[in-house]
Formats: structure tokens, C-alpha cells, sequence
């Protein structure tokens, strides 16, 4: 089947592929187009199902209508639903979307961000891993477009979109504590990412303000690299180092949903045996027996924010002395 082009368009309404041009590139009131005329353009290429040449639309016009996304792990459900919204808010924008998944790898979001360059994308969205402060540095070297989710490097001056991972810890544990807990254990992935830290902070300090001291013995670490051995490993051994645990805490989602698992094929009991709380609010808790207490981030709102930015940011195009917004949103303990 013959592609339609541009002229084809002009042909069958009379017009000059100029005029249809302006008006497919959004230029029709900069240059006094009819909004009647501009209708029945618009109107014909959808009757004709026009699709435009991504490359000679980024040459001619300056963008690709095109973003990256970049996040740690696409098969984690919290990275899941924010890819699903990303896309949905950015088709609002009009813009198209390539995912990636870095792994938590520092040279594979390097890849990535270079691959997404050389396909000519206007901007980028990225979850950073750790050690990938160059990347981003480069970045704003380089004036790419770009916004930090989730996580962010406090040294670099960026835009970023975040949740208040402190406060939202620091919830969780204070509920476990006044529903009784005296010993809460504290299971982490092997990261020194920012939210992570935070979230431990929040444990720190709630556990302070209760007047209960921190135990360095009932916080683990599970290595994301040998993720599902290390689990059962890490805590079998907070169980057995602590007699006395009555809580846990999972810093992640996919901490909780594995670490449920786990508790149960040691035969303990949730909540009587021990009570748990996590960090994230994925469907998996809603169907357990029972409910499990969590965190849940504001997804919808944390990635429309995120387009939203990275939108402004490419339409401004290369500022010097350029301003950059730091959101910071609250979570909702269920």
C-alpha cells in the first residue's frame, strides 16, 4: 500500500503542501491559518491515514516527538505502572516513548542513554542507579532534556520528581511499633541510592522517638544481584540471630511480595508471628491473608509530573541559567 505523503493531502483538498505542512507541524496560527482550514486538514490526513516520517519531522522542526525512559527494572510492578503512565501522559503531550531497563547497572544505562541519543529522542526520564553521576553529568553537559525519578543525586542540580521516602518510612514503622512491636527488623536491597537511605532513615528515627535503640543486628541487606538465594539467606538469619523479632520491615516491593513467600514456608504466622509492613502498595498485598500494611506511592501523579517537566524543559530548549524544579510528593500509608 502507497504511504501518504504531505502532497497527496494538498492534492485532494486543493491546497499547497506548504499550507499542509503548517498545519500537520502545529504552526497553523503562527501563520494565520483558518481554524476551518486547519480542521478539514487535520480531518483529511486521519480520513487518509497519514503517519508522518519521524526522521525528516525531527530535521525539519528541531524534534522527534520521540522520549526515553529509563528505569531499574521494567518487571518490577512499581516501574510497570510508572512506565504504563509515563506513556499515557506523554501521548497527551503527543510524544512517543522507548523504554529501557538498566538493571541497576551503571555502564548498561550508559548504553542506553547514548542509544536513546542516537535515536534522536527530545528528552529523557531515567530512574539513576548507582555510580552513574557521570551519565548525568554528561547529560547536562551535553543540554539533554532530562528528569530524575524516583531517585536522585543531591550533589547534582537537576530536575527531579520524588516521594517523601523518609516520612513514609518512618510512618510504617511507627504504626508497627504502636500496634506493639519491640524488636522490628529492617530488610534493604544492596543499594546506595537516595530513596533507599531515606527510608532507613525513617526507620532510625522512628524507632528514636519511640525510645527503642537501633539493633544493627536486626537490619539485613539482600544482594539484587543474587536476589532470590540471598532472600531466604537474610532472613532465615534475622530470625535466628533475633528471637524476640515481632516485625519486619521491607524497604521495596518486591523485598515484601518475595519475603511473605519466605515467612511462610518457615510456617510464621502474619501478623501474630510476625507483623509486616513495606515500602509500595503492588496488587500482590491486596490478595494475601491477610492484608499486608504498605506504603503506596502516588504513581499516577509522580509521572505526570515527570512528563509534565521534561515537556516544559524541551520546549524551552537550550536555557543557560536554567531553573530546576524539585517535586518532592507524599505517600499514603494503607
Amino acid at each position: 500500500m502507497k504511504k501518504t505523503t504531505l502532497s497527496d493531502i494538498a492534492k485532494e483538498l486543493g491546497v499547497s503542501t506548504g499550507l499542509v505542512s503548517m498545519v500537520i507541524n502545529g504552526k497553523a496560527k503562527e501563520n494565520r491559518i483558518s481554524e476551518q482550514l486547519t480542521k478539514s486538514v487535520l480531518d483529511k490526513a486521519s480520513e487518509m491515514n497519514y503517519r508522518p516520517n519521524q526522521f525528516a519531522r525531527a530535521l525539519k522542526t528541531g524534534h522527534s516527538y520521540t522520549i526515553g525512559l529509563i528505569v531499574a527494572d521494567i518487571s518490577n510492578p512499581f516501574f510497570a505502572k510508572m512506565s504504563r503512565a509515563v506513556e499515557d501522559y506523554a501521548g497527551q503531550h503527543g510524544f512517543n516513548v522507548m523504554f529501557c531497563s538498566s538493571d541497576e547497572s551503571p555502564d548498561k544505562m550508559d548504553i542506553f542513554i547514548n542509544m536513546l541519543i542516537d535515536r534522536q529522542v527530545d528528552g529523557i526520564i531515567l530512574v539513576p542507579t548507582v555510580h552513574s553521576e557521570k551519565q548525568i553529568l554528561n547529560l547536562k553537559k551535553n543540554n539533554i532534556s532530562f528528569v530524575l525519578i524516583d531517585r536522585y543525586f543531591p550533589k547534582i542540580k537537576s530536575h527531579r520528581v520524588v516521594v517523601k521516602n523518609k516520612e513514609g518510612a518512618y510512618n510504617a514503622i511507627n504504626h508497627l511499633i504502636k500496634r506493639g512491636a519491640k524488636h522490628v527488623g529492617y530488610l534493604d536491597i544492596s543499594s546506595n541510592t537516595s530513596n533507599m537511605r531515606q527510608r532507613f532513615e525513617g526507620y532510625k528515627e522512628a524507632l528514636k522517638d519511640s525510645g527503642i535503640p537501633f539493633k544493627s543486628k536486626l537490619y539485613k541487606e539482600v544482594q539484587y544481584s543474587l536476589f532470590h538465594e540471598d532472600m531466604q539467606k537474610q532472613i532465615n538469619s534475622l530470625i535466628l540471630e533475633n528471637p524476640n523479632i515481632d516485625a519486619i520491615f521491607f524497604s521495596s516491593n518486591i523485598l515484601g511480595i518475595q519475603g511473605v513467600q519466605v515467612l511462610k514456608k518457615l510456617k510464621k504466622e502474619i501478623p501474630n508471628d510476625i507483623a509486616i509492613a513495606c515500602f509500595d502498595d503492588p496488587e500482590h498485598f491486596s490478595l494475601t491473608e491477610p492484608e499486608i500494611s504498605a506504603i503506596a506511592q502516588p504513581i499516577q501523579e509522580l509521572s505526570r509530573k515527570a512528563v509534565d517537566l521534561l515537556v516544559e524543559d524541551i520546549k524551552k530548549g537550550r536555557t543557560k541559567n536554567k531553573e530546576y524544579q524539585h517535586i518532592e510528593l507524599s505517600t499514603q500509608f494503607i
